[in-house]
């Protein structure tokens, strides 16, 4: 993987860790029933596989952002080191859930990665390589090899006051436009940083593609 990262040293920029957010509180309107975080690929779960990507990471921690009735959920959960936050907001909205996470955020952490729990091609190594790159002062991105912007990213402890006043799904797209000369770039392979799951076609798809 390569882009316009240098690798860093970032005990050298006083960077206390880098905590890794999985936004997990949506409801999976898309899967006609289904709840897609707790489709299983090996036996595990999309969300547990999340996390323990998550947990065998360079981050300093892992924060699951869940809604107080997703017992199932928390359930697939068990027996891993992670730390749960609660969006109690009456809309479900990626901008809450991402509220929610800060508020559970170590005082030590230089960032936070956004590790979306419904791309389940991501891995430890794609985490890593954003970590890597990350200098603790501009946002890291992955983006497909065509050069399409894509997931996971990091936002620096800078731009923690901003995810505090987001509103809406999208309003990171926003912050993106505002900053774009200052976004570190990481080239992931093929589609691997736009590829999510989002309907029954969708996991249909990836299985097939995963078998291969």
């Amino acid at each position: 993987m390569t882009g316009t990262c240098p690798e860093v040293d970032r005990r050298q920029k006083n960077c206390g860790g880098v905590s890794v957010l999985i936004p997990a509180a949506g409801e999976s309107s898309r899967m006609r029933g289904k709840d897609k975080l707790l489709l299983e690929t090996g036996g595990v779960s999309l969300l547990r596989r999340a996390v323990m990507a998550g947990l065998a990471s360079a981050g300093s921690e892992v924060i699951v952002i869940l809604r107080r009735n997703h017992r199932r959920r928390r359930m697939s959960l068990a027996g891993l080191d992670h730390i749960v936050a609660y969006s109690d907001s009456a809309v479900n909205e990626m901008s809450a859930s991402l509220k929610a996470g800060l508020t559970r955020v170590s005082q030590r952490s230089c960032g936070v990665l956004i590790l979306l729990p419904d791309m389940p091609s991501i891995e430890t190594r794609h985490i890593n390589a954003l970590i890597s790159g990350f200098d603790g002062q501009r946002i890291t991105r992955a983006r497909t090899a065509g050069g399409r912007p894509g997931h996971p990213v990091i936002f620096p402890r800078q731009h923690f006051s901003w995810i505090r006043t987001a509103h809406g799904d999208r309003g990171a797209a926003l912050r993106f436009a505002n900053v774009e000369t200052a976004i570190c770039w990481v080239d992931f392979p093929g589609n691997l940083a736009s590829r999510d799951i989002d309907t029954p076609e969708d996991w249909e798809a990836w299985c097939r593609q995963s078998r291969n």
